[in-house]
């Protein structure tokens, strides 16, 4: 999508199967009702919602703006510094509000996932908190 590349409409029109993230018609080509016009009747479709968590990191770059900028804001308006900010997220003392931002999140994925064959909220909820989630490069390696 990003590359606005024509999608393969001869290869559509043969699928046996068509696993999708619903997209909206402002999508254009790549809108979930125009795709589906070129599929087979006898096509297997399964669809998965957006996956969206905003509670994974503390801020991030989220189009236009900086996600979780409100909390460093509000510490900025409360009169701390900035090296007192800086030595606050360094020393994790900064609440990133992470329960809420999470509970949001699965929300708005409960609606997503209310146009799809596929549900996750549930299995996100009862699962997240059974494994460690490690991010170093040698885990990842394995």
């Amino acid at each position: 999508m990003g590359n606005r590349l024509p999608l393969p409409f001869d290869l559509l029109k043969k699928a046996d199967l068509f696993i999708y993230q619903p997209l909206k018609n402002k999508h254009g080509q790549y809108a979930t009702d125009n795709v589906k016009n070129y599929l087979p009747a006898a096509c297997k479709k399964i669809s998965f919602p957006y996956i969206y968590n905003d509670a994974l990191w503390p801020l991030y770059e989220d189009k236009d703006k900086i996600a979780g900028e409100e909390i460093i804001l509000n510490l900025i308006e409360k009169g701390h510094s900035l090296k007192r900010i800086i030595n606050m997220f360094c020393t994790e003392e900064i609440d990133f509000e992470f329960g809420r931002r999470f509970q949001k999140s699965m929300e708005i994925l409960k609606q997503h996932e209310a146009i799809t064959d596929l549900k996750v909220v549930d299995y996100i909820i009862k699962k997240y908190k059974q494994r460690e989630i490690i991010f170093d490069s040698e885990s990842s390696n394995k």
